[in-house]
């Protein structure tokens, strides 16, 4: 590495730790829609991975671990959806600015709450249709 170079080799490797949890994430799903008798999906190895991408940095993630707190413990929910309208792309980020708001952690505004879900639809996201 050069004298003034940026050092980028931490952050490779940080995004190769990422990339691998997905894969491993692609590889539990695939096997979870198939159910072989043997191989069950394992939700809580999966929260695991979530959460500790998400902690990485990945936004994506942290929109799924926020998604699956929301059902059993919302209060652990808000700072995942709280990186996501920071980090995230859209739909996501709309989507998860409105689940702060119904949740409480931001003031209710059924307007802005509309016009959220709105704007993730117009964008073909699912869960606002």
């Amino acid at each position: 590495v050069q004298a003034g170079a940026p050092n980028v080799r931490p952050r490779i490797g940080g995004c190769l730790r990422v990339l691998m949890l997905l894969a491993a994430f692609g590889i539990w799903w695939s096997f979870r829609s198939s159910r072989p008798g043997d191989l069950a999906p394992d939700t809580a190895q999966a929260q695991e991975l979530f959460q500790e991408a998400a902690d990485a940095g990945h936004w994506g993630a942290a929109y799924a671990y926020a998604l699956l707190k929301l059902e059993e413990n919302e209060s652990e929910a808000e700072p995942y959806l709280r990186q996501v309208v920071q980090q995230g792309e859209a739909p996501a980020c709309f989507l998860a600015e409105y689940f702060m708001h119904r949740h409480g952690f931001l003031p209710s505004d059924s307007a802005k709450e509309k016009q959220l879900l709105q704007q993730a639809a117009n964008l073909g996201d699912p869960m606002a249709a």
